[in-house]
Order: C-alpha cells, then structure tokens, then sequence
C-alpha cells in the first residue's frame, strides 16, 4: 500500500506510467507463470475473469490506495 495526499495524485501518478513494448513484452512473460488467481495484464484483467479495483481509503485527508483489492 502506498499513501498519496490526494485520488488526483494517484490519477496522475497512474496516467504518466510509461512502458515500452519491450517491457510488456518482458513483463508478460513473467506473469503468465502466476496463479489465476493474479492479475496478470496491465489492464486489470484476471485470467480467472475477475477484475482489479483499487480500494481508496481517506483518513485525515491521506487517501490509501489499496491495489490488492479484488470485486468479482
């Protein structure tokens, strides 16, 4: 888990995420050893069909984003 001050941090943090297709091509490959039960693309797909949520929890104004949370 990591604490951003804002949900506009995490966007912005989320949206200038860069990656070649080398790197996805690298990263692919190292996820399709995980079980079905990992996300295992970056668009938040799972190969048992369920999708990634990011749970976002704000206390004193520190927004947590919890990216292991799962809805089915």
């Amino acid at each position: 888990m990591k604490k951003l001050k804002s949900l506009n941090e995490f966007k912005q943090l989320s949206s200038n995420t860069v990656l070649l297709n080398s790197d996805l091509v690298n990263i692919s490959a190292g996820l399709a050893r995980l079980s079905n039960d990992m996300c295992v693309t970056l668009n938040d797909t799972c190969v048992n069909g369920r999708e990634d949520m990011y749970h976002h929890t704000e206390v004193d104004g520190v927004v947590t984003v919890d990216s292991t949370t799962w809805k089915d």
